[in-house]
């Protein structure tokens, strides 16, 4: 079946003449029984009650685009704030972890030398008890 483009475009078959003038307006139940002037009136009506909702719609668009320049700006500082604090708690946790491995040496050095001490104190006792064990 070949493709016939007249009968696509509702032209009718070829050799035949066309029912449907391309292009001409259907009558509808809002211009049945007007005449051209009023249909002409109707139709700048429809079209200013389009432009009004075409601005409110632009209105509308261009709310939406400063909140959305706005939420974009907001969400940039955010960005900004998280990025200096997560290099203040780099910093800190650098610190800590100094402060942390300066505590762990100074209580291994500071029980070794506790015991030391100890240890003299001890030796200290003994050799006086063994001096008063003998000489006494």
């Amino acid at each position: 079946m070949a493709y016939d483009s007249r009968a696509a475009l509702g032209l009718g078959a070829p050799g035949e003449a066309s029912r449907t003038r391309w292009g001409a307006p259907k009558e509808t139940e809002e211009t049945r029984g007007l005449d051209n002037r009023s249909i002409y009136d109707l139709n700048e009506q429809k079209m200013r009650d389009q432009d009004k909702l075409l601005d409110m719609l632009g209105e509308s668009v261009d709310r939406q685009k400063h909140l959305a320049t706005a939420i974009g700006t907001e969400v940039e500082e955010q960005i900004d704030l998280l990025e200096h604090l997560d290099g203040e708690v780099g910093k800190t946790t650098g610190r800590v972890q100094k402060a942390a491995h300066r505590v762990q040496q100074l209580n291994m050095k500071s029980s070794s030398t506790w015991l030391w001490i100890v240890i003299c104190i001890l030796f200290l006792i003994l050799i006086v008890l063994v001096f008063l064990a003998f000489y006494f």
